[in-house]
């Protein structure tokens, strides 16, 4: 199984969880082993065990390096120039550097081909992520490494592998400082050169906001709950996790119905609202609930926000590429066998517990997710114009739902129904 290896010293300790973090999220597919290369100094590797467990550690040659003439050089130079010790790998194997942000799959790198793929960057390719199927040739490249260069590693693998290089697609490696190039095109991975977003962690607008939003992210673990409409929402009293998302309805009406004898399991529970509607300060007050997630995208599809206690937070901009805009909708309906194109103006999401869904595994982590009455599915949609609609409606959340357990396999899914997912990491309870 192809290593993905990094080298790390201390300082960068901060930027490696949260490209690790961010790599293990959008690359649910991923097992493979990781190889952290580091100076002797290094004092981080319980730490590293901690957030992946297939993960080795291997401690630079430095004395290999001392016949490079680093006097006009700073301690950056020297370790910038230890990175040339992930050539002891035996290839292939994926390098990444610690200033990244995994935002999409990159499962397709695994089967570049050439010597080694490197990004172009003006004039000379990028070293901070890297495809390489070319193995032995560290003693080669120590000797050629004689010389001082302006970036050591990266001006040495340009040199060594001259006319060598294949190039990797400009998606995988967005320079932070290129990033409005990539408004609204693909991208898998941000690099932050230069400026490290845990310098500046007030930073505003993107990419930093991403960063910030990764970094706070908790390790994995913890209970979630997604409380939806069908009856199997009584069971909800036996929960006893962390948080709790209550999909739709008034407080007063869910909220009842959850509790058990009145009081209400002791969990922090997010009112997640497809349609903002008038809803009276006293249930909010009454069930401790701080927190209002709106579907929507934007602010003018808020409809009386000022009857809420508390200011409803808008669908959060990692959602929106996940298949339930507009544009995506239509793209999922059309073709289908008995399916409707919606034309008009989706504005809200049409099955707000996919979207709580979504948003319990993105924001928390957890290690086990359960799901209170989500046998809606078999009982059909209500309010619907038609059975063609609802049924519609049905298959695209079937879809999307499959698809959230299918992404997350080290997520446990428990669900209160007899609504089944044929996967492993499902269970009806």
């Amino acid at each position: 199984m192809i290593p993905f290896v990094f080298y790390l010293d201390d300082a960068f300790i901060e930027g490696y969880r949260t490209t690790i973090r961010s790599l293990l999220m959008h690359n649910p597919w991923f097992n493979n082993p990781v190889i952290i290369y580091h100076p002797k100094a290094f004092t981080m590797q319980a730490v590293c065990a901690a957030y992946y467990k297939s993960t080795s550690f291997v401690e630079v040659q430095e004395g290999a390096y001392d016949h490079i003439d680093m006097s006009t050089g700073k301690h950056y130079f020297r370790q910038a120039m230890f990175k040339i010790d992930m050539f002891r790998t035996t290839a292939p194997f994926v390098y990444l550097d610690s200033d990244l942000l995994i935002v999409g799959d990159i499962s397709e790198m695994l089967t570049m081909e050439g010597d080694i793929v490197m990004a172009k960057r003006d004039g000379h390719f990028n070293s901070g992520v890297m495809v390489v199927n070319k193995g032995d040739c560290y003693k080669d490249m120590l000797k050629f490494s004689d010389k001082a260069y302006r970036i050591p590693d990266q001006d040495l693998i340009n040199a060594f592998f001259k006319g060598r290089i294949a190039r990797l697609p400009d998606k995988y490696n967005v320079k932070r400082i290129k990033y409005k190039n990539f408004k609204g095109k693909d991208k898998r991975i941000v690099h932050f050169q230069k400026e490290k977003p845990w310098d500046v962690p007030t930073a505003k607008g993107e990419p930093w906001e991403s960063w910030q939003r990764y970094a706070k992210l908790p390790d994995a673990g913890g209970k979630m709950a997604v409380v939806g409409s069908g009856s199997s929402v009584v069971r909800f009293k036996d929960f006893g996790g962390d948080k709790a998302y209550v999909v739709n309805k008034p407080p007063e009406t869910v909220l009842r119905i959850m509790s058990f004898n009145g009081t209400l399991p002791k969990c922090e529970l997010v009112h997640v609202v497809q349609n903002i509607k008038d809803s009276a300060f006293e249930d909010y007050k009454k069930y401790g609930i701080r927190r209002i997630q709106s579907t929507a995208f934007w602010k003018s599809a808020m409809r009386n926000p000022r009857w809420y206690p508390w200011e409803p937070e808008l669908a959060p901009w990692f959602l929106y590429d996940r298949g339930y805009n507009q544009k995506s909708w239509n793209k999922i309906l059309e073709g289908r066998s008995g399916g409707k194109i919606i034309e008009h103006d989706l504005r809200w999401w049409p099955l707000t517990g996919i979207f709580a869904l979504d948003l319990a595994v993105l924001e928390n982590c957890p290690s086990e997710v359960y799901l209170y009455g989500f046998d809606f599915y078999k009982t059909g949609w209500c309010d619907r114009p038609s059975k063609k609609m609802n049924d519609t409606l049905l298959a695209v959340g079937e879809k999307h739902l499959k698809a959230v357990v299918g992404e997350n396999p080290n997520i446990q899914f428990k669900c209160a129904s007899e609504y089944v997912v044929d996967a492993p990491n499902w269970e009806n309870i």
